[in-house]
């Protein structure tokens, strides 16, 4: 099997199984939480996808940077420095985001969620466990595109798998061994998250090549890389426009229960990017060599043959979610 295919293969196993246990889940979180404390789960999922802007590119800039590096001889020396220099400004990001969530956290409490039942007092507690949450998971996604472009994705995806498991069956054992408080759920995702972005630090730094020579911030990587970056950045405040504006803004101009349903409704038709990421994440790297090596005609049949492949694959689903949405519901949510 080529290293493509197992590739492909590894990331729909590890991002289908925690994106497949989290819905599965639901309407145990549902049942345990309530649905009114349910609308500040798809409150946090939209958070985190805003707070995502913050990446400004980095993350995958690390991708293809180390994929470009790996392949050429005289920069390979150079991705211990390219890593901790990038490693340093998105750990810098991850607090400052964490302090302005948590500093903000009596506001969203009070003015921005539209809560029925909800003391304001819990909301305001969860939500200060959001941001912690937020900020000790931002730097694994870092990490992640570092190890995926080293072309690592097998390792990847079973970190993925473990992290995801623990991360949503633990969820439930809280809420049922502890309490059921959404404040407990958020202090759970917590710890999750801060155990996750240790593990794929030392999972990339380990995958590096191994130098004598201690590894520095270098001004000079960004000045190399910030074109890169910004456009990615570009890209990915227009597709979290896209994709989260309608959620931020319905958070607040609908109640909170109302917002738990509309969630739901997100979350089954965020099913689609089970397919389409697996896929363009495996696809990516190779890319990157092709450009590389000049290889543009081979480039250009390899790209047309892959948004084939990924077509037949999104399509018949998505038709599926259309036309029979009633009843995947009815089947899901009982």
């Amino acid at each position: 099997m080529s290293s493509l295919k197992k590739n492909i293969i590894s990331n729909y196993i590890g991002r289908a199984w925690p994106a497949l246990l989290s819905i599965i889940l639901v309407p145990t979180y549902i049942s345990f939480l309530g649905i009114e404390s349910y609308g500040l789960i798809g409150f946090y999922t939209s958070l985190s996808a805003v707070i995502g802007i913050f990446d400004l590119g980095i993350g995958s800039t690390m991708n293809r940077e180390l994929a470009k590096r790996s392949t050429i001889v005289s920069k390979q020396d150079t991705q211990r420095d390219l890593v901790k220099t990038l490693e340093i400004i998105y750990w810098i990001i991850a607090i400052i985001v964490g302090i302005i969530i948590i500093f903000l956290s009596s506001f969203i409490a009070n003015t921005w969620i539209k809560a029925e039942n909800l003391p304001p007092q819990l909301i305001s507690s969860a939500v200060m466990f959001m941001g912690l949450s937020i900020a000790l998971r931002f730097p694994l996604s870092l990490y992640q595109g570092g190890l995926m472009g080293l072309q690592k994705q097998v390792l990847v995806n079973k970190l993925l798998i473990i992290l995801g498991t623990v991360r949503g069956l633990g969820a439930v054992a809280v809420l049922w061994l502890i309490s059921s408080k959404i404040d407990i759920f958020f202090i759970w995702q917590s710890i999750i998250s801060l155990v996750g972005s240790i593990v794929f630090l030392f999972a990339l730094w380990s995958n590096l090549p191994k130098t004598n020579i201690k590894s520095v911030f270098r001004i000079s990587i960004l000045f190399e890389i910030w074109s890169y970056a910004a456009a990615i950045s570009l890209n990915a405040i227009i597709g979290m426009i896209m994709s989260q504006l309608d959620k931020i803004l319905l958070s607040t101009l609908l109640s909170l229960k109302l917002f738990a349903y509309y969630s739901i409704a997100s979350t089954v038709a965020s099913a689609l990017w089970m397919i389409i990421n697996p896929f363009n994440n495996a696809v990516f790297p190779k890319l990157v060599e092709l450009i590389s090596k000049d290889n543009y005609q081979r480039l250009k049949n390899f790209f047309h043959e892959m948004s084939q492949i990924l077509s037949l694959l999104l399509l018949p689903i998505g038709f599926i979610l259309i036309f029979y949405s009633k009843e995947i519901l009815l089947v899901w949510l009982n």
